[in-house]
């Protein structure tokens, strides 16, 4: 998953992804993430839930990198 924090900033992502070998990518737009919430709320509310979930596990893995190479 590569851009969900500038879904939230409305900024541009700021990776680059480069895959070996075919596969299949899917977008969100704010557009379309506005109309989910506008016309399923309760799916919408569990793409939400799902999101803060894994940006709460990537932060808490920075943080734990950032501490061992500040100790």
């Amino acid at each position: 998953m590569v851009g969900e924090v500038g879904l939230y900033l409305g900024t541009p992502a700021t990776a680059t992804v480069v895959a070996d070998r075919q596969g299949v990518v899917y977008r969100l737009t704010v557009e379309a993430l506005g109309r989910m919430e506008a016309e399923v709320p309760d799916l919408a509310a569990a793409f939400h839930k799902f999101m803060a979930g894994h940006l709460s596990e990537r932060l808490a893995s920075t943080t734990e990198l950032l501490q061992s190479m500040m100790a």
